[in-house]
């Protein structure tokens, strides 16, 4: 299921960035990461077809203009990389500021006109700021990707830790031990009186604790947390922002894990609703709630509306992402899964056939997800046996 949890480590983020630079023609694209990360990032993706431009040799605010005469600058390259835009978005205060965000959401068009794969790179909270006062750009940004510090991890990250063993159980429950003031003192924040910035921070935090309680499979826990969550959103943020439908596609996951698929699908149509009014049907976030309304439709034995939720998912992740993204892939795989409980094994050694391509050119014939599709595919072939 697709649950917009950071990854415990930049494998995958590595090879989303690499596969836009593979296969994206023109389009808005953007790296949350540290600023060390973003420079070691530039240098390992570095070639004649991509220009550098980094804030941190000359913060300044963001201006269109500035960004053009750059532009002007450069020679054959088809793709910008535009380093440190924390730095853009703050003011002579060194404060992130609302004005200065919104003055690259109004250069949107202009820059999307030029015709070239733009990479803007910037921290986690800028980007989490972005998307809260200037969001209508992701409806032009294709794909994002998150980048742990190799160094050092923020707090937020910290919180995440534990993912790197998942099924070590006593240290999942160690975390939460851990945090549980930080729960504690999150949880207790009042709507009405605490400022809007603390609030917006609390709900990351909370978020990610969630996903220890998901963990150790405490979803009654995890949906306290998760309302909370989306109480903030809607309060600040409205009923129709990008990052309230990902607070109410997050809260179908513990529903559908306790097989209330009734409950899990009101919520990722909640989801769904707005990302299709906001980002569109064709945006890469649209698809993972299809795919999610899939998996539910498939728990409920709905073989028939799983393949065809699958199928808006997959038209979408063909055309956005293309066919040998990770994400497309695992639309392969779900489909392949749902062919296999119907008992139409040829049509899912097909589909798993396909999701193999992707994994092992992409991933590797040594990643654990390429085993699992090799795991799949004996199974089926024991049925035809």
């Amino acid at each position: 299921m697709d649950t917009d949890k950071p990854q415990a480590d930049n494998s995958e983020a590595y090879h989303t960035l690499g596969w836009i630079l593979d296969n994206a023609d023109t389009g808005f694209f953007i790296v949350a990461a540290s600023p060390q990360m973003q420079k070691k990032i530039a240098a390992r993706f570095k070639s004649s077809r991509v220009a550098v431009y980094d804030y941190s040799r000359d913060a300044k605010p963001y201006s269109y203009p500035d960004i053009k005469a750059w532009v002007n600058t450069c020679g054959d390259e088809d793709v910008y990389f535009i380093l440190n835009m924390q730095l853009a978005f703050s003011n002579e205060a060194g404060i992130i500021s609302e004005d200065c965000m919104l003055s690259f959401n109004m250069s949107r068009d202009i820059l999307a006109n030029e015709k070239k794969i733009w990479v803007f790179f910037m921290t986690a909270e800028a980007e989490y700021r972005l998307s809260t006062f200037a969001y209508d750009i992701y409806s032009y940004v294709r794909q994002k990707a998150y980048f742990l510090d190799e160094d050092e991890r923020n707090a937020t990250m910290e919180i995440m830790a534990p993912y790197e063993e998942i099924h070590d159980y006593a240290k999942i429950k160690e975390a939460l031990q851990r945090y549980s003031e930080i729960e504690k003192a999150c949880m207790e924040l009042p709507l009405e009186t605490t400022p809007q910035n603390q609030l917006l921070s609390a709900a990351i935090s909370l978020s990610n604790i969630a996903y220890l309680y998901f963990d150790c499979t405490d979803y009654n826990n995890a949906l306290i947390l998760l309302k909370k969550v989306k109480d903030v959103r809607e309060k600040i943020l409205g009923a129709e922002h990008p990052d309230t439908a990902k607070a109410y596609n997050i809260i179908a996951i513990p529903y559908y894990e306790q097989g209330d698929y009734s409950k899990a699908l009101e919520w990722y149509g909640k989801a769904l609703a707005i990302r299709e009014k906001v980002l569109g049907a064709e945006h890469p976030d649209t698809a993972t709630t299809y795919n999610n309304m899939a998996i539910v439709y498939a728990g409920q034995g709905d073989y028939s509306k799983a393949l065809e939720w699958y199928g808006k998912a997959l038209a979408i992740r063909e055309k956005v992402l293309g066919a040998e993204h990770p994400d497309t892939a695992r639309t392969y795989d779900n489909m392949a899964n749902v062919y296999s409980e119907q008992g139409d094994y040829s049509k899912a050694l097909e589909w798993y056939g396909k999701a193999l391509a992707v994994r092992e050119k992409v991933l590797g014939v040594e990643h654990p997800d390429t085993a699992r599709i090799y795991n799949s595919i004996a199974k089926v072939k024991s049925h035809l046996e």
